[in-house]
């Protein structure tokens, strides 16, 4: 906290003076690194302006790397985000980029009978319904029954004659 570098120092209350102290000791630590200190509006405005150029970067590359999935994948990979991702925003953000997110949220609060229903859907909707029953309710796996081994009972002497037949 820098109390020198208000403007108002001790003329006015107290608490007043710390909080402009507090403000502008934030505004200069985000200003680290910049070789002009101009103040704290300007300095929230340029971070914002950082803050929203990033954002825009952060969407064209999400929209590059969905551009690249089929529709099939990209509404599996809307599916896992949505379960994944703590925020509601970023999960919006995104699907907004792949899928329709009001159908995605409808969707994934349906229940399986429903899904099982819808999943015959030819448009985008039905691959939505068809994506979320594959994330939700995968069906169990078959048992595949082990490799058989069949011992080869043949003298050493009939491997040997074998070998040597195929390599001539």
């Amino acid at each position: 906290m820098n109390m020198e570098r208000t403007r108002r120092g001790a003329q006015t209350e107290p608490w007043l003076t710390i909080r402009i102290a507090c403000t502008k000791s934030t505004a200069e630590r985000r200003v680290e690194g910049h070789s002009i200190n101009t103040g704290g509006r300007h300095c929230q405005r340029s971070e914002s302006r950082a803050v929203k150029e990033e954002r825009d970067s952060l969407e064209s590359i999400v929209a590059l790397l969905a551009a690249t999935l089929s529709e099939d994948a990209r509404a599996e990979t809307a599916v896992r985000v949505s379960q994944s991702c703590n925020s509601p925003r970023a999960v919006e953000s995104f699907c907004r980029l792949v899928v329709n997110y009001g159908a995605l949220t409808r969707y994934t609060t349906s229940s399986e009978s429903d899904l099982r229903r819808l999943q015959t859907a030819r448009d985008s909707n039905g691959i939505l319904v068809r994506a979320v029953l594959a994330v939700n309710y995968a069906a169990p796996a078959k048992p595949q029954a082990p490799a058989v081994f069949i011992p080869d009972t043949r003298s050493a002497d009939e491997k040997l004659r074998d070998a040597k037949a195929s390599v001539r």
